[in-house]
């Protein structure tokens, strides 16, 4: 049977003395735990020895705080100092079929015209300076019909896109499209509007569309003055419509000069008025108003069709 080795006898305040050295180091004196010495001798252990028998205070080395005058540095100074990269401007043309990109040019002489200006705005948009990237430009917008003319072009090869771009209105056929109308057809036009009718007010507005289309045309190109604008546009109503103008007009305007054309301002007021009036007392003495007379033929012809439609349903 074996015997436990007795306890070292040790004066208890000793032992509480040693134990509060070891611990002295760390703990403030706060912090220090009191002991009740009425606990039995027995219970208590005998401490560990002390690694530390002289312990040392420790040493604290404070961090360093900037004082407040020092600023940090500011996104501005980051800015200032970052280069972006060079991004060369032709890079930045959008791409064929792009939403800003012009409609491809495959020669028509119609197209080619706006076809050199909306690539000449997107070439000052994005600051296509050198004739170099400028004539190279091109090419990714155009037929491959039109690539083979323009690599072949001399001011192509020694980039200038100015003699490039002239060429190219040239002989694609600029001109043409500046002439798109004569004075014959016009003449022609005028004849046929002449001895046909104008029934209602869309018919009017179309004669109207058509002569500004060709008449427009020819004096923005010095082909007729203004005296020929206004009295073709007389010539090319028919003769019952315009004996009703005339007295609406001379009503109106009773000071203009008789031997002048009506101005094409006078006559379109008088006649839109015209063909919005509503003849309602003609109907009612018996009397079917004339086409040309404001009455709108295009509501006569779906009343009968309708009114056809509707009886064959009770033919049996």
């Amino acid at each position: 049977m074996s015997h436990s080795s007795p306890l070292p006898s040790c004066p208890l305040d000793s032992d509480i003395h040693l134990w509060t050295q070891t611990r002295s180091a760390t703990l403030s004196p706060e912090s220090h735990l009191s002991f009740n010495t009425s606990v039995p001798h027995e219970y208590i252990q005998q401490p560990l020895s002390n690694p530390h028998p002289n312990p040392q205070p420790s040493t604290f080395t404070p961090m360093f705080i900037p004082p407040h005058s020092v600023n940090p540095p500011t996104m501005t100074q980051h800015r200032s100092s970052y280069s972006a990269p060079y991004v060369p401007p032709l890079t930045l043309l959008p791409l064929p079929r792009e939403r800003n990109a012009p409609k491809k040019f495959k020669g028509k002489y119609y197209e080619v015209m706006p076809f050199i200006e909306h690539y000449s705005r997107l070439l000052d948009q994005f600051h296509v300076t050198s004739d170099a990237d400028r004539c190279k430009g091109i090419l990714q917008y155009c037929s491959e019909k039109v690539q083979d003319f323009i690599h072949a072009s001399q001011y192509y090869q020694n980039p200038d896109w100015t003699l490039l771009e002239a060429e190219i209105l040239k002989y694609y056929d600029a001109d043409r499209n500046e002439q798109k109308y004569r004075l014959a057809d016009l003449t022609n036009f005028l004849k046929s509007s002449h001895h046909s009718t104008i029934p209602n007010l869309s018919h009017w507005k179309k004669y109207y569309q058509e002569y500004c289309s060709m008449a427009g045309h020819l004096y923005a190109n010095g082909c007729i003055n203004d005296d020929d604008f206004n009295g073709y546009f007389w010539y090319g109503i028919p003769e019952y419509l315009t004996e009703i103008l005339q007295v609406k007009l001379e009503a109106r305007y009773s000071t203009h000069n008789s031997q002048d054309p009506w101005p094409i301002e006078y006559v379109v007021d008088i006649a839109e008025k015209r063909f919005s009036e509503k003849v309602t007392h003609l109907p009612a003495l018996g009397i079917i108003p004339k086409t040309g007379y404001g009455y709108d033929s295009d509501s006569e012809s779906e009343d009968e069709s309708s009114d056809s439609d509707s009886d064959s349903e009770y033919e049996y």
